[in-house]
């Protein structure tokens, strides 16, 4: 049996979407998982302790709807950029552990190593690059490049806070976008320039046991 511990994750829904919907859920949910996943303990790790300021998400100002409604809107406006200042940001990646002994069978456990970064890829020209596109021009553009090709339709915007071992950020504006592949199967894109894109597709797809 796996013992775990994991921060609390603080969900504040906006007055401008209903928390009932799919949209709002699947936000809540993988920013649950990014901090859930923070904060499993490895199976059998005598030395492993707790961090002492674990990883917390504040998600609030959930607004959905759909991307022909907003098409004209500024991609800029969709997800704050790093601080050119200190441009720290938070990153991932996944780390697999099999153990077994005399009284526990194979077992296979998924963890994520979380920690803060700097991101200096958003050059002047990057930046310039995303304030100069619509976002039905730049989801047109990417639709084929996330992940596999999709049509998407809806999408979320919000606000979000991390504070992880001592440090703040935010709120700043993150945003989903959702489509269906040529199978009907939903895909999810998320856009969220201060948490790694990595982190956030490998936690879209995970399920809490």
């Amino acid at each position: 049996m796996f013992r775990t511990t994991f921060a609390v994750l603080t969900l504040v829904i906006s007055t401008y979407a209903q928390s009932t919907s799919h949209e709002a859920t699947v936000v809540q949910d993988t920013y649950a998982n990014v901090a859930y996943l923070a904060g499993v303990k490895p199976v059998h790790d005598a030395d492993w302790k707790p961090d002492p300021n674990p990883l917390t998400i504040d998600v609030s100002h959930i607004e959905t709807g759909r991307i022909a409604d907003i098409a004209k809107r500024n991609w800029g406006t969709m997800f704050s950029l790093p601080d050119t200042a200190a441009p720290v940001v938070l990153v991932g990646h996944k780390v697999y552990r099999d153990y077994s002994d005399a009284t526990t069978s194979n077992t296979h456990q998924q963890l994520m190593n979380i920690h803060w970064d700097v991101d200096n890829s958003y050059t002047p020209q990057r930046v310039n690059d995303i304030s100069s596109l619509s976002v039905g021009k730049a989801v047109a553009m990417a639709s084929k490049e996330w992940t596999v090709p999709a049509t998407y339709t809806r999408y979320a915007i919000f606000q979000v806070t991390i504070m992880f071992q001592g440090r703040t950020l935010g709120p700043y504006t993150a945003s989903f976008f959702f489509g269906r592949d040529k199978n009907g199967k939903e895909v999810v894109a998320p856009q969220d320039a201060i948490v790694s894109g990595q982190l956030l597709w490998d936690a879209v797809k995970y399920h809490r046991p």
